[in-house]
């Protein structure tokens, strides 16, 4: 039987002058940030998985563990939007 640990994390609400610049500097929709990133790890032992809150924008995601080779994926998120990523290390 395999154990399933979520960890969660989120930022606190941005600014408004914040949200201002992400939407005008980092989008290229008008649209408030209000993203998510979800990340799944699959681990022999346990796997884990993590919600993340983002702005709108290009990310580069990197896992790995000490046995195994990093794993890296670029994502482009857009408001509104949600993406699953899933890691085997």
């Amino acid at each position: 039987m395999s154990v399933l640990q979520n960890f969660y994390m989120s930022e606190t609400e941005p600014m408004e002058n914040e949200r201002t610049h992400v939407c005008r500097y980092h989008s290229q929709s008008h649209q408030h940030p209000g993203t998510s990133l979800q990340t799944r790890k699959h681990a022999q032992s346990s796997p884990e998985d993590f919600h993340i809150e983002v702005s709108p924008g290009t990310y580069k995601i990197t896992a790995g563990t000490q046995d195994s080779q990093e794993q890296t994926r670029v994502v482009r998120i857009n408001a509104g939007e949600s993406m699953n990523l899933t890691f085997h290390l």
